[in-house]
């Protein structure tokens, strides 16, 4: 076991392939390099400090018995193949924003993903060849999902979404590799329509209303009081909102614009706040 003090920075493959098992890194360390802890093949456990804003890419590459890790939501960027071909069994991403390719990759006993309500991008193969995942549940922040981000996740059997407008979605598709007879996507109920007719998306053969309501949601583009009332009930929804209004008489025309926010907390109306 390590412990460091008085350290604000690790190098690139500082401890790669070191015979560690378990280390604690102190608050005040703001950088971990590229392959810092690679193929540290006895570590099992590593707690990540509040002073950290990103895993740079390979950080912990072929750490197999890496099971435990906490990620504090001071990160907002996992880079390309951190943690793949490790052990663990669940992960926490409270403040990610972004997901690198294979970030995630080949981690075969990973059972659970927990995505914050900030995350707006997950590159391709971020997740692959995880036969261990049966659920997964995507935030409505989310705003970018490239292919195969879960292919090869063979049993995976419910893609909940909460992003009211589809993600974009390049070539390819999120789930090479699965039967998708056996998996159902469940999206917004104001937004099937839009996931059917989506690239990517429009794979799923079953594509269903969500019948939980959110206790938060991002919206990015339009909605009404009746598609607020189906996905979000005992909260406080907030939106920023502009209202145009054109003055004229004989000899001008103005147009003056109130910016402010819109609050839902259920019922049959927005309240406007400027």
């Amino acid at each position: 076991k390590i412990n460091m003090s008085k350290v604000n920075s690790i190098g690139s493959h500082a401890f790669h392939s070191c015979g560690i098992a378990s280390i604690t890194l102190p608050d005040g360390i703001t950088e971990i390099g590229e392959g810092a802890f690679s193929y540290c093949k006895k570590l099992k456990s590593i707690v990540i400090p509040s002073s950290v804003t990103e895993i740079s890419e390979n950080c912990f590459y072929q750490c197999e018995n890496l099971a435990s890790v906490t990620i504090p939501s001071s990160v907002i960027s996992i880079g390309s193949d951190a943690f793949a071909y490790t052990a663990l069994t669940s992960i926490k991403l409270p403040k990610v924003q972004t997901i690198e390719s294979n970030a995630f990759s080949n981690c075969g006993q990973l059972r659970s993903i927990s995505f914050g309500e900030e995350l707006t991008d997950i590159k391709s193969w971020a997740f692959s060849t995880c036969p261990a995942l049966t659920e997964i549940n995507l935030p409505s922040t989310l705003m970018i999902l490239e292919s195969d981000v879960f292919s090869s996740c063979s049993n995976i059997k419910k893609v909940n979404c909460h992003a009211v407008v589809p993600p974009f979605h390049n070539n390819g598709f999120m789930l090479n590799g699965c039967d998708m007879t056996n998996v159902k996507l469940y999206v917004p109920a104001m937004s099937i329509d839009t996931y059917r007719a989506s690239e990517g998306w429009k794979n799923f053969y079953t594509i269903l209303p969500q019948t939980d309501k959110v206790k938060d949601l991002y919206i990015y583009d339009e909605v009404t009081v009746s598609d607020a009332s189906s996905i979000a009930s005992d909260c406080s929804l907030k939106m920023d909102w502009v209202m145009q209004r054109i003055q004229s008489s004989s000899y001008y025309s103005t147009t003056i614009y109130k910016i402010g926010s819109l609050d839902y907390t259920g019922g049959s109306e927005f309240k406007m706040y400027e």
